[in-house]
C-alpha cells in the first residue's frame, strides 16, 4: 500500500465479487488511514451509499445534469436494458475520471470501492494502481450476497447468479491475468 497515497496515487480500488465483503474491508481501511470512502456503486444504488458517496454522486450530477434521471432506478429498467447498460458504463467512467481530478484537485486520498472497477472501466485503468481484489470464492460471494439480498425472489436471486455472478468471476479472473502479465 506504499503507492497509495495524496502525492503518487490518490485512489485506493477495493474491489471484488459481489458479496465478498469489499464494502466492510473499506470500512476498516477508510478507518486505518482516515480518507474518504466512495462506493461506484453510488450511481446505481444511490439510497443505500454512504453520505461520502451521495456527496460525491451530487457533485458528479452537477457537472453531468443530464444523469439525475438516471440515478437509483432507471438503471434497472426491463425496457433498454442494452441502452441503459451502455450509458451505465459510461457515466461509471466519467464518475471515476471525475473522482481522480478531484482527489488530485482536492489533494485528498479516496477509497474506490465496488464492483464497477472490474465490470465497468477499462482493463488498463488499475493497472499499476494500489489495488486490493477481495480474494473470496464465487459461492461464498454468492451466499453472502444472497443473504444481503434476501428481499428478491428466488428467480430473480437465480438470475442475478448467472447474469452476474457468473460473469464477474470470469472478468475478475481475466482482468486479474491481464494485470499480472502487464506489471511485471
Amino acid at each position: 500500500m506504499e503507492t497509495f497515497g495524496v502525492e503518487k496515487n490518490p485512489l485506493l480500488y477495493i474491489t471484488g465479487l459481489s458479496g465478498s465483503g469489499k464494502t466492510t474491508l473499506a470500512i476498516k481501511v477508510k478507518e486505518q488511514y482516515n480518507v474518504d470512502c466512495i462506493s461506484l456503486d453510488a450511481l446505481k444504488f444511490y439510497d443505500d451509499a454512504n453520505l461520502e458517496s451521495q456527496i460525491a454522486v451530487d457533485s458528479f450530477v452537477e457537472l453531468y445534469p443530464g444523469i439525475d434521471r438516471y440515478i437509483q432506478k432507471h438503471w434497472n429498467t426491463e425496457n433498454n436494458r442494452v441502452k441503459n447498460e451502455l450509458l451505465f458504463t459510461k457515466y461509471t467512467c466519467l464518475f471515476h475520471d471525475f473522482l481522480v481530478d478531484y482527489a488530485k484537485k482536492e489533494k485528498k486520498a479516496i477509497i474506490l470501492e465496488g464492483i464497477q472497477p472490474i465490470v465497468r472501466l477499462p482493463k488498463d485503468t488499475l493497472l499499476g494502481k494500489p489495488r486490493i481484489i477481495k480474494g473470496t470464492s464465487s459461492i461464498q460471494s454468492f451466499y453472502n450476497a444472497y443473504q444481503r439480498d434476501k428481499p428478491l425472489t428466488k428467480h430473480k436471486l437465480f438470475t442475478r447468479f448467472c447474469r452476474y455472478s457468473i460473469f464477474q468471476f470470469f472478468l475478475l479472473n481475466i482482468r486479474m491475468l491481464y494485470w499480472k502479465r502487464f506489471e511485471k
